[in-house]
């Protein structure tokens, strides 16, 4: 090995490549602080609604302007736009049902967004995002962010009438379930006090409203939102626990039976809830027993595993042990 017309022995020769590859990875992760250009900056918060299109393609979320705002900083303006009710999933597929249910919705969808297109103003107060790494006693062994926000409105109480009609125009029914993007922008001076007007830094962040409490006095309202991120969908409790309880059993040891008896208590808290009138439509679980199943199949799932079954047994143990061939 040579170097500059050096000779090197092979460690050598090994101990400077692999410093070499080192500097090439860390530059590879090295990135300017973007908000190094300001000398000052200020953020500017915009809470506004995700079409289902956007949902479908996100990278539209980058590039679209943001339609049905809700809240801005300084104020929402007039040059606002609004989601497109003949789009696949507008309002107008999914209003489409001429029950007498359906045209109550289709009613209170429209009346709701007429207050959003009056366009009244809603300030951000305070917004502030906590992450919470692994491990930690409210999601054990899974990270999860907190999203709070302090909102205020002069004149009204409008707040979730604007919410339901921002997620009536992207074609959502619920307005609690509906994705909504949380847009932070960058924008300050350098140190020589001129604006810096090259590119406004942005951050998009989709959430979705978990809880709220107001306020009301005689200089407006003022709301207390709290929020996820849409990625940590699962984990809000309506989908982290049942809805209900139940007597789970099966035959002897096998787990397959319990696993469709869990199943079907599960489907009959989901049509007592309709019954009820606490939901419109069940959610309707399929497979539970099958999603289990796969953990007996090879890679190659067209054949089964070969199971083995080594029963030990005396006096208070009992072990069947599963093996898989890979």
């Amino acid at each position: 090995m040579f170097k500059n017309g050096d000779i090197l022995n092979p460690k050598e020769a090994f101990v400077e490549k692999t410093l070499t590859n080192i500097n090439v990875k860390a530059d590879r992760f090295v990135e300017d602080n973007r908000l190094h250009k300001f000398a000052t900056y200020t953020t500017v918060f915009t809470l506004s609604a995700l079409s289902r299109t956007q949902m479908e393609e996100p990278d539209k979320i980058l590039t679209d302007q943001p339609h049905d705002v809700i809240a801005r900083t300084g104020g929402i303006g007039d040059n606002t736009g609004f989601a497109n009710p003949d789009e696949e999933f507008g309002i107008n597929a999914v209003y489409d049902d001429p029950t007498q249910r359906g045209v109550k919705n289709r009613v209170k969808a429209e009346f709701s967004g007429e207050t959003l297109r009056k366009n009244r103003d809603i300030y951000f107060e305070r917004v502030e995002i906590d992450s919470y790494p692994r491990p930690n006693p409210d999601r054990k062994l899974m990270n999860y962010t907190k999203i709070e926000m302090t909102l205020s409105e002069p004149n009204g109480i409008t707040l979730w009438e604007k919410v339901r009609a921002a997620a009536f125009n992207s074609g959502y029914l619920d307005h609690t379930d509906a994705p909504f993007l949380l847009t932070i922008e960058f924008k300050g001076f350098d140190s020589k006090g001129e604006p810096v007007l090259d590119a406004v830094e942005k951050r998009f962040l989709p959430v979705r409203l978990t809880a709220s409490s107001l306020q009301m006095n005689a200089g407006g309202t003022t709301y207390t939102l709290s929020a996820t991120p849409w990625t940590e969908f699962a984990m809000v409790n309506s989908f982290l626990y049942t809805r209900g309880t139940g007597r789970i059993s099966g035959k002897g040891d096998d787990l397959f039976s319990f696993l469709s008896n869990f199943e079907t208590d599960l489907n009959t808290i989901m049509r007592s809830e309709v019954d009820r009138g606490v939901r419109q439509f069940p959610d309707i679980y399929n497979d539970v027993n099958a999603i289990f199943k796969k953990c007996f199949y090879c890679k190659d799932t067209r054949r089964l595993c070969k199971t083995i079954s080594s029963i030990q047994q005396d006096r208070s143990n009992r072990t069947k042990l599963l093996e898989c061939s890979w």
